[in-house]
Protein backbone atom coordinates (compact mmCIF):
# COMPACT_ATOMS: atom_id res chain seq x y z
CA UNK A 1 0.00 0.00 0.00
CA UNK A 2 1.67 3.17 -1.06
CA UNK A 3 1.10 6.62 0.33
CA UNK A 4 -0.62 9.62 -1.55
CA UNK A 5 0.84 12.55 -1.52
CA UNK A 6 -0.76 15.29 -3.27
CA UNK A 7 1.71 18.05 -5.37
CA UNK A 8 2.63 20.99 -3.33
CA UNK A 9 2.06 23.25 -6.23
CA UNK A 10 -1.68 22.15 -6.72
CA UNK A 11 -2.86 25.64 -4.87
CA UNK A 12 -6.24 26.50 -6.17
CA UNK A 13 -9.05 25.22 -8.43
CA UNK A 14 -7.72 27.10 -11.21
CA UNK A 15 -4.40 25.39 -11.26
CA UNK A 16 -5.87 22.20 -10.91
CA UNK A 17 -8.14 22.49 -13.92
CA UNK A 18 -4.56 23.66 -15.71
CA UNK A 19 -3.21 20.76 -15.01
CA UNK A 20 -6.08 18.38 -16.15
CA UNK A 21 -6.68 20.35 -19.22
CA UNK A 22 -2.81 19.87 -20.09
CA UNK A 23 -3.35 15.84 -19.43
CA UNK A 24 -6.65 16.73 -22.41
CA UNK A 25 -9.26 16.47 -19.56
CA UNK A 26 -10.82 19.83 -20.44
CA UNK A 27 -14.50 19.95 -20.66
CA UNK A 28 -14.46 16.54 -19.72
CA UNK A 29 -13.87 16.68 -15.64
CA UNK A 30 -12.19 19.66 -13.33
CA UNK A 31 -11.43 20.11 -9.94
CA UNK A 32 -14.80 20.51 -8.21
CA UNK A 33 -16.27 17.63 -9.85
CA UNK A 34 -13.37 15.38 -8.33
CA UNK A 35 -14.49 16.88 -4.76
CA UNK A 36 -18.14 16.41 -5.69
CA UNK A 37 -17.15 12.55 -6.56
CA UNK A 38 -15.02 11.89 -3.34
CA UNK A 39 -17.95 13.79 -0.87
CA UNK A 40 -19.80 11.40 -2.29
CA UNK A 41 -17.98 8.36 -2.22
CA UNK A 42 -16.74 8.58 1.17
CA UNK A 43 -20.08 9.54 2.64
CA UNK A 44 -22.14 7.19 0.38
CA UNK A 45 -20.08 4.07 -0.56
CA UNK A 46 -17.31 4.61 2.61
CA UNK A 47 -19.63 5.56 5.44
CA UNK A 48 -17.19 8.42 6.64
CA UNK A 49 -18.71 10.87 8.40
CA UNK A 50 -19.48 14.39 7.10
CA UNK A 51 -17.34 16.16 9.70
CA UNK A 52 -14.21 14.17 8.46
CA UNK A 53 -15.19 14.49 5.04
CA UNK A 54 -15.82 18.38 4.80
CA UNK A 55 -12.96 18.78 6.86
CA UNK A 56 -10.46 16.48 4.15
CA UNK A 57 -12.05 19.14 1.32
CA UNK A 58 -10.97 22.02 3.36
CA UNK A 59 -14.37 23.06 3.81
CA UNK A 60 -15.20 25.00 7.13
CA UNK A 61 -18.31 25.12 9.16
CA UNK A 62 -21.08 28.00 9.21
CA UNK A 63 -21.72 28.07 12.55
CA UNK A 64 -19.92 30.31 14.58
CA UNK A 65 -20.46 28.34 17.73
CA UNK A 66 -18.48 25.21 16.46
CA UNK A 67 -15.78 27.39 14.23
CA UNK A 68 -14.71 29.39 17.91
CA UNK A 69 -15.16 26.25 20.21
CA UNK A 70 -14.26 22.83 17.57
CA UNK A 71 -10.32 23.35 17.23
CA UNK A 72 -10.41 19.71 15.93
CA UNK A 73 -8.66 18.52 12.88
CA UNK A 74 -8.55 14.72 13.36
CA UNK A 75 -5.56 14.49 11.12
CA UNK A 76 -5.04 10.83 12.13
CA UNK A 77 -8.59 10.13 10.70
CA UNK A 78 -8.75 11.87 7.81
CA UNK A 79 -5.25 10.91 6.89
CA UNK A 80 -6.39 6.64 7.07
CA UNK A 81 -10.04 8.31 5.56
CA UNK A 82 -7.51 9.25 2.35
CA UNK A 83 -5.61 6.36 2.45
CA UNK A 84 -8.59 4.24 2.35
CA UNK A 85 -9.77 6.56 -0.74
CA UNK A 86 -6.82 6.60 -2.82
CA UNK A 87 -6.93 2.27 -1.94
CA UNK A 88 -10.34 2.52 -3.23
CA UNK A 89 -9.78 4.37 -6.18
CA UNK A 90 -6.94 1.98 -7.28
CA UNK A 91 -9.33 -0.81 -6.97
CA UNK A 92 -11.82 0.40 -9.31
CA UNK A 93 -8.88 1.64 -11.82
CA UNK A 94 -7.80 -1.94 -11.65
CA UNK A 95 -11.13 -3.45 -12.10
CA UNK A 96 -10.90 -5.43 -8.46
CA UNK A 97 -13.56 -5.87 -6.34
CA UNK A 98 -14.59 -3.37 -4.15
CA UNK A 99 -16.85 -5.46 -1.49
CA UNK A 100 -13.87 -5.38 0.87
CA UNK A 101 -14.40 -1.55 1.34
CA UNK A 102 -18.05 -1.95 1.73
CA UNK A 103 -17.52 -4.61 4.75
CA UNK A 104 -14.85 -1.97 5.97
CA UNK A 105 -17.83 0.93 5.99
CA UNK A 106 -20.47 -1.32 6.79
CA UNK A 107 -18.97 -2.22 10.09
CA UNK A 108 -17.80 1.70 10.63
CA UNK A 109 -21.69 2.15 10.14
CA UNK A 110 -22.60 -0.34 12.67
CA UNK A 111 -20.25 0.91 15.01
CA UNK A 112 -21.78 4.65 14.95
CA UNK A 113 -24.94 3.73 15.03
CA UNK A 114 -24.06 1.83 18.94
CA UNK A 115 -22.27 4.31 19.82
CA UNK A 116 -25.55 6.46 18.80
CA UNK A 117 -27.68 4.09 20.83
CA UNK A 118 -25.59 4.20 23.55
CA UNK A 119 -25.49 8.35 23.79
CA UNK A 120 -29.31 7.97 23.37
CA UNK A 121 -30.08 5.65 26.15
CA UNK A 122 -27.55 7.32 28.50
CA UNK A 123 -27.56 10.91 27.52
CA UNK A 124 -25.13 13.24 26.44
CA UNK A 125 -24.08 14.39 29.28
CA UNK A 126 -23.59 11.20 31.24
CA UNK A 127 -21.90 10.01 28.18
CA UNK A 128 -19.52 12.93 28.51
CA UNK A 129 -18.97 12.14 31.89
CA UNK A 130 -17.91 8.58 31.49
CA UNK A 131 -15.51 9.54 28.96
CA UNK A 132 -14.01 12.40 30.96
CA UNK A 133 -13.41 9.89 33.96
CA UNK A 134 -12.17 7.29 31.43
CA UNK A 135 -8.62 9.60 31.21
Amino acid sequence: MQRYYPPSNLTSDATANNQLHNLGYQNIHCAHGFRATAKTILQEQLKYPLVLVEMALGHTTKDPNRTAYGRFEYIDDRSDMMQKWADYLDALREDRDTAEFKADAQTKADSTAQLQALIDQLGKSQMLALWKNKG
